[in-house]
């Protein structure tokens, strides 16, 4: 039988320009033969209280190389943003066997992003 594996992590990250980056990262190498379900919760707020928030979803599945993203990837799910925030972005995507919360903010603003992963893997 399949075993089932709860998988949370989280992470915060500042950015000072609108370059994307990192915001959170999630490791599946140890995981062969998975498929994996995440629900990605992102918040971002300003030095100069404007915010924003993400809800973003996927399926990632991974055989013994790379994972990838192979179904419902919702992406830039904006659930609530300030006027201020409407050239910021959250994604998720995969660089190898590492899946990834990217983020983009604005040149010129110091803004604190907060990700979140929070799923199950399932693997044979």
């Amino acid at each position: 039988m399949s075993t089932v594996t709860p998988f949370t992590n989280s992470d915060q990250v500042r950015t000072t320009d609108n370059a994307e980056t990192n915001c959170v990262l999630a490791d599946l190498a140890s995981y062969d033969h998975c498929t994996a379900g995440f629900t990605i919760f992102v918040l971002a707020r300003s030095t100069t209280g404007v915010s924003a928030k993400w809800l973003l979803s996927f399926t990632a599945e991974r055989a013994t190389g790379n994972a990838a993203i192979v179904a419902s990837l919702v992406n830039q799910v904006a659930l609530e943003r300030d006027l201020g925030a409407l050239t910021w972005t959250a994604s998720a995507d995969v660089d190898g066997t590492l899946l990834r919360i990217r983020v983009k903010g604005q040149n010129g603003l110091t803004i604190d992003w907060y990700g979140a992963f929070d799923g199950q893997i399932l693997q044979a």
